[in-house]
């Protein structure tokens, strides 16, 4: 039987970070994706984003990781997303 793993996303203020962590609570493997752009204001001020780009910030480093992965990534018994502190991101 293959180690279980988490992939966890962490969608911070610049950047989104995916890493496999084993039971142990090791980083096994890891990916990182920076904004474009970091994020854009229509008011003094204010700091929003493009509700797309948290989509591809995710997506973007997971084929990567899967490559990386290997057989690990069919290991993956959980997924979890942190985001900004207080952030709501509401989807369809």
């Amino acid at each position: 039987m293959k180690e279980p793993l988490v992939m966890t996303v962490d969608m911070g203020t610049q950047s989104a970070r995916a890493m496999l962590v084993n039971p142990k609570g090791a980083v096994v493997r890891n990916a990182h994706k920076v904004y474009n752009p970091p994020y854009y204001s229509q008011s003094p001020g204010w700091a929003e984003q493009i509700p797309d780009c948290y989509w591809h910030a995710v997506y973007a480093p997971s084929p990567g990781m899967k490559e990386q992965a290997g057989v690990m990534w069919a290991g993956i018994s959980a997924v979890t997303c942190t985001t900004i502190r207080h952030t709501c991101l509401l989807l369809d």
